[in-house]
Parts: structure tokens; sequence; C-alpha cells
């Protein structure tokens, strides 16, 4: 049996702990994906660097397909061998082992970050708000964009949590904002919404550390769907 073989009931890998909002989005970019794969290989094999995308990758998709059967590209296509191939040849996050290794076909993750998802749900929904009621912008910022407040909480899991929801409430608001805004405050928004991501990532890195530390398979997944606006 494979070094990399695991059932989803006992992985404790990066995709199994993230499965449930991975799930909801039922389509990852092909770049995303491959880079979670990687972080979940290192993740149940701490001594290799490089992975080969002959052997190492299909395993692991194999070994969780009960998963990744249940993501659209993996049900409509059956070239996603090629696919996740392509986006790692084509990618700044990943290196080459050729030289190192002299052999081809290995790689290596250089950055270790836990990726962001993508969505245009939120882009839709502001402008669905904007076009159906447009108050002043400023009138519509107090209004809707959180303001810094003391959150209760009983343990630090409690507080990155709650940072992460406020902060992804910020987003939704601010891009419902955006649409009725001048370039000037386009602008600024855009400086606010980088902001709120960077507190998402900030957090959900930090709730991921824990449950590691703790050991624990109650790794809040929701505070894991990090999002990078698209404008």
């Amino acid at each position: 049996m494979s070094e990399l073989s695991c059932t989803p009931r006992t992985c404790n890998c990066v995709f199994c702990r993230m499965k449930e909002t991975l799930l909801q989005n039922k389509y990852i970019p092909w770049i995303t994906l491959a880079r979670l794969v990687f972080l979940s290989l290192s993740s149940l094999n701490t001594n290799k660097r490089y992975f080969s995308v002959k052997t190492d990758i299909p395993e692991y998709i194999h070994s969780h397909w009960d998963l990744f059967k249940r993501l659209n590209q993996f049900n409509s296509s059956t070239r996603w061998k090629k696919s996740i191939l392509d986006a790692i040849n084509h990618s700044r996050f990943f290196e080459s082992g050729k030289i190192e290794l002299h052999s081809p076909g290995f790689w290596k993750l250089k950055d270790n970050t836990i990726p962001l998802l993508d969505s245009s749900e939120y882009s839709d929904q502001g402008e669905h708000v904007a076009k159906t009621n447009s108050p002043s912008v400023d009138s519509f910022y107090s209004q809707n964009v959180l303001k810094p407040e003391c959150i209760e909480c009983n343990s630090l899991e409690d507080y990155y949590t709650s940072s992460v929801t406020s902060a992804k409430q910020n987003i939704h608001s601010l891009l419902s904002l955006y649409t009725i805004s001048d370039e000037t405050r386009r602008k600024m928004i855009k400086e606010e919404i980088s902001e709120s991501e960077k507190s998402i990532l900030r957090a959900s890195q930090h709730l991921y550390k824990i449950s590691l530390e703790d050991n624990s398979d109650n790794y809040n997944a929701s505070a894991c769907l990090l999002i990078r606006t698209v404008f």
C-alpha cells in the first residue's frame, strides 16, 4: 500500500480539515487546488520537499476520491491530471526539482500559506444591492461597515473566529459600497478590503495552527474560507 494512502475519516491533512468549506464552492481553481494538494502532501510527509506529479499527486487524489469527486471539475472532466500539471507548470508558487533531483516531474511548493479562494459571489451581491438601494456613500458606510468593538469570547479560537466573521461582513458591505463610489473612494475601499482579507488570512492561519497543536478535528472550516476580491 502506498505511503500516501489514507481515508478522509482518518486523515489530518489540510484538504480534509478544510473539506466542509472547500466543497461548498463546488469548483476550485486548478492552481488553488494544486497548492492545497501540495500542502496536504507536505503535512502527511514532513520529511519530503518534492512531490511527483506522476505518482504522488494522483495517489493522494485517488485516496481522497470521495471528496474530490464532489467538485464539478472532476465530474465533468477526465483530464484533471493534465489540468493540475498545467497549473503547476505555469505558476510562480512551484519550483521544479529537475536540477536538484536530476529527474523531471518533481515539484515543491515555495509558498506554504493557505491559498485564497477567488469569489465572485460577493461582487454579484454587491452590485444587486447598489442597484436596488443606493443611499449616499457616507451614510451607507456608517450604517453597514462594522466598527471595531470589544469581542467577548471564551477562548482564543472564539476570538479568531469572531475576527474572521467581522472581516467578512466588512468586505461584503464595502463591495456594495464600491459600485456607487467615485474613483477616489473606490481606491480607499480597495485598501480597506485588502486589510480585511489580510485579517482573515492571519486569523485562519492561527486557527489552523491551534488545531494542529491541540491535535483536534474541530477545525473551524468556515473560518478558513479565505476570499480574494476580484474587481
